[in-house]
């Protein structure tokens, strides 16, 4: 579904439709997982498949 293995946190949250700073709450949470270089964060692709996946208000969407 996703064609890169890391996505931005602007990329997350729209996915979402949520704001970047709900991006970080779920990444420090745990619900998401992604890497930090420098002062850039990259989310695992999988890992909001996931998200998406266990959230059934927001699966529907995607799971058609």
């Amino acid at each position: 579904m996703f064609p890169k293995k890391y996505l931005t946190r602007a990329e997350v949250s729209d996915h979402l439709r949520v704001t970047t700073r709900t991006v970080d709450t779920y990444l420090r949470e745990g619900r998401l997982t992604g890497i930090k270089v420098n002062t850039l964060v990259r989310i695992e692709a999988k890992s909001l498949w996931r998200l998406i996946k266990d959230n059934p208000i927001n699966a529907h969407m995607y799971l058609q």
